[in-house]
C-alpha cells in the first residue's frame, strides 16, 4: 500500500474521481511548489513556511506521504525558529525522487483511460 513513501491506493482513488488532466494539474502544482522551495534562500523562513504548508496537503492528496511528512517537518522547523537547511534539503531530495514516479504513473494512466 505505502511503499517508498507513496500511497498507490490513494493515487488510484484520485484517478477514479478526477480526469487525468485534473490529476496532471495537481502534479504540476506539486512540482511548482517543490521547485519554489528548492530556490528559496534559507533566510526566507516566512516564504519557506508558507510553501511548505501548501506542500503538506498537495503531496498528501497525491499519495506522497513521505514528502508530506517532510514538508510538515520543514513547516514546523520554520514556525519554531529551528534551522531549516536540513529539512529543506530533505524535502528537495524527496520531491526530486517523486518526479519520475509521476511521469510513469501519468503515462500508465493515459494508456488505461478510455478513449
Amino acid at each position: 500500500m505505502n511503499a517508498g513513501g507513496f500511497d498507490q491506493e490513494a493515487f488510484d482513488e484520485l484517478l477514479e474521481i478526477f480526469p487525468a488532466d485534473r490529476i496532471e494539474m495537481f502534479v504540476s502544482n506539486l512540482r511548482q511548489l517543490s521547485s519554489e522551495l528548492q530556490q528559496c534562500d534559507v533566510a526566507a523562513v516566512d516564504v519557506i513556511e508558507a510553501r511548505a504548508h501548501k506542500l503538506v496537503s498537495r503531496a498528501g492528496i497525491l499519495g506522497c506521504s513521505r514528502l508530506s511528512e517532510l514538508a510538515m517537518a520543514l513547516e514546523t522547523a520554520c514556525r519554531e525558529g529551528q534551522d531549516v537547511a536540513g529539512p529543506l534539503s530533505a524535502v528537495s531530495d524527496e520531491a526530486k525522487a517523486v518526479e519520475g514516479r509521476f511521469a510513469s504513473l501519468m503515462a500508465s494512466a493515459a494508456q488505461h483511460s478510455p478513449g
